[in-house]
C-alpha cells in the first residue's frame, strides 16, 4: 500500500504537539499536504523547488512521521526537493542518537564539513557545542583537497556565528570557547563579536594579540564591516584606537534595520544601488525605532515593515528617483512572495493590498481611487474589480489570470482558508503551489517562525534554516 502524507497526517491527528498552540496549524498542515502531493505534477526541474519546506511543516505542525515523509519525497516524482538532505540532517541531529549517526559516517562527514548547508551546520554545532564540528574541521583542514574548498568559502568564520545567532549567550560562549581551543580564532572571534557584551570579544582580541591568524588582518578591521553585533550592539564594532567614520555608522544602522525581520530585505540593496546614504540612514533609524517601540513587528507582518521602509524613503527623497532605483533590481525571491517581480512591482502589490484592505474587510464601502506611493505597475481598475468580487463573494466573476489578486486580497482580509481554497481550485498547479508554499511561511511567521535565524534576511538572503529544537 502506498503511504501518502495524507495517511500519515490522519494517523497522527490525535497526537498533541506544541504546535497546537498555533491557531493556523490546521491550515499550515493542509497547505503542506497539498504541496507535497501535487509537486509531482510539476515539470521535472520544478519539482526540486518544492517539498522540503512542506515536509518540515508537516512534521512540526502536523506530527507527521519524519522518516516516512523523507522516504516518500525521495521515492515520488522525478526530482527530490533540493534542501531535503539539509532538512533530514537537521532533523536527525536533534534526535537522541543523531550525533552518533553523524559520526559513524566517518570520512563522508568530514568531506561535507567545509560546505555544510545552514540547517545542518546549526544542528551539528548545537549537538555538542561544536566539539564534533571543530574536530572534523581539523581533519578537513589537514586534507589538502578539502582545505582550499573551505577557506575559499568561509575565510573569517562568520558562518558559525550566524548559524547560532538565535541561541542564548551561554551556548554561544561555549561554542566560542570550543572554537578557540581548536585554534579556530576567526570563528571564535565572530561568535563573540555577535554577543551583546563586547567586553568578552575585547578580552579575546587582547589574549590573542600576537596570533598568526590576526597578523595580516586584525579582527576589528575585518569584523566591523560584517553584520556581527548589529542586532545587539549600540555602536559599530570598533577597535580602541580606531576613529569611527560616518560610513561605519550608516552601514551599522542600515544593517540593523535590514536585519530586524525576515525573511527578506531591500533596504541594503537600495542603499548600494542608489548611493543615498543619509536617506537610507534616516529610514533605517525610523524602522529600528518603530520596531523597538513595538509599533511594527517585521517578523509577524513583514509587508507592513517593507511598506514602512518604502514610505520612509519616499519621505526623504524625490518619488521618481526612489521608484526608478527600486525598478532596477529584483526583490524578493518568488519563494518569499509568489507575486514578486522587481522591487517596485513587489511594493506596488503591497501598496495596493494595503489600500484595498479596508474595503475587502468591510471597514468601508468606498473603493480607493488611488494610493500614495503607487507607481502604476499594477492595473488599479483590475484591482478594483477584483476587490468588489471578493467583497461580494462572487469568485466566478474573477478571470483566471486575476485569481492571484483575489487570493492576496483575501489574505489581506485575514481570510487565509478561503485564499488557500481559491488558489487550489482556480490556479494552474505551478502557480497554486507557489502561492501555498509562500502562504505556509506567512502563517508560520504569524505564529512565531520555526525557520530562519535573527537577521537571516540579510545574513542568509532569505535562505531557509530549519530548526527542530
Amino acid at each position: 500500500m502506498k503511504v501518502t502524507l495524507a495517511s500519515i497526517l490522519i494517523a497522527t491527528a490525535g497526537m498533541a504537539t506544541a504546535q497546537d498552540a498555533c491557531v493556523h496549524a490546521p491550515l499550515i498542515r493542509q497547505m503542506a499536504q497539498t504541496v507535497i502531493e501535487k509537486r509531482t505534477d510539476l515539470p521535472r526541474l520544478m519539482q526540486a523547488r518544492y517539498g522540503d519546506l512542506s515536509a518540515f511543516y508537516a512534521i512540526e505542525y502536523g506530527g507527521a512521521d519524519a522518516a516516512e515523509v523523507f522516504d516518500n519525497l525521495r521515492a515520488e516524482g522525478q526530482r527530490p526537493p533540493r534542501l531535503l538532505d539539509d532538512l533530514q540532517w537537521a532533523y536527525v541531529l536533534f534526535q537522541p542518537d543523531g550525533l552518533q549517526m553523524w559520526r559513524v559516517r566517518g570520512e563522508a562527514g568530514v568531506r561535507e564539513v567545509p560546505v555544510l548547508q545552514p540547517s545542518t551546520l546549526r544542528a551539528l554545532l548545537l549537538a555538542d557545542n561544536g566539539m564534533t564540528y571543530f574536530e572534523q574541521l581539523a581533519l578537513a583542514r589537514a586534507d589538502e583537497t578539502l582545505a582550499p574548498r573551505f577557506n575559499g568559502m568561509n575565510p573569517f568564520g562568520m558562518h558559525v556565528a550566524i548559524a547560532v545567532s538565535d541561541q542564548p549567550v551561554d551556548v554561544r560562549l561555549a561554542i566560542a570557547q570550543n572554537a578557540e581551543a581548536a585554534g579556530e580564532l576567526w570563528m571564535a572571534g565572530a561568535v563573540l563579536a555577535d554577543l551583546p557584551d563586547r567586553a568578552t570579544f575585547d578580552a579575546f582580541v587582547v589574549r590573542h594579540a600576537d596570533a598568526e591568524a590576526f597578523a595580516r588582518m586584525e579582527p576589528y578591521s575585518m569584523l566591523r564591516i560584517s553584520t556581527l553585533g548589529a542586532l545587539t550592539g549600540d555602536a559599530p564594532l570598533m577597535g580602541p584606537d580606531e576613529t569611527q567614520k560616518q560610513s561605519d555608522g550608516v552601514q551599522f544602522w542600515t544593517y540593523r534595520a535590514a536585519m530586524a525581520g525576515q525573511p527578506s530585505d531591500f533596504l541594503m540593496i537600495y542603499l548600494n544601488q542608489s548611493g543615498q546614504v543619509m536617506q537610507s540612514l534616516l529610514t533605517a533609524n525610523m524602522l529600528v525605532a518603530a520596531v523597538e517601540d513595538g509599533a511594527l513587528d517585521p517578523v509577524a507582518d513583514p509587508e507592513e515593515a517593507w511598506l514602512a521602509i518604502y514610505r520612509g524613503l519616499l519621505a526623504q527623497s524625490n518619488q521618481d528617483g526612489v521608484q526608478q532605483t527600486l525598478s532596477s533590481f529584483d526583490w524578493p525571491q518568488k519563494s518569499i512572495r509568489s507575486y514578486a517581480g522587481n522591487a517596485m512591482e513587489s511594493l506596488d502589490v503591497m501598496v495596493a493590498k494595503d489600500a484595498f484592505g479596508p474595503f475587502v474587510r468591510g471597514e468601508t464601502d468606498e473603493l480607493p481611487m488611488s494610493a500614495n506611493g503607487f507607481a502604476g505597475t499594477q492595473d488599479w481598475t483590475v484591482w478594483s474589480n477584483v476587490a468588489q468580487a471578493v467583497r461580494d463573494d462572487t469568485p466566478d466573476d474573477i478571470a483566471p489570470e486575476q485569481v492571484w489578486i483575489a487570493a492576496e486580497l483575501l489574505w489581506e482580509a485575514g481570510a487565509f482558508q478561503k485564499a488557500a481554497d481559491l488558489t487550489t481550485e482556480r490556479m494552474e498547479i505551478a502557480d497554486a503551489i507557489k502561492f501555498l508554499a509562500d502562504g505556509m511561511r506567512r502563517l508560520d511567521a504569524i505564529c512565531g517562525p520555526k525557520i530562519g535565524v535573527p537577521g537571516g534576511a540579510l545574513r542568509y538572503g532569505g535562505m531557509v534554516v530549519f530548526r527542530f529544537d
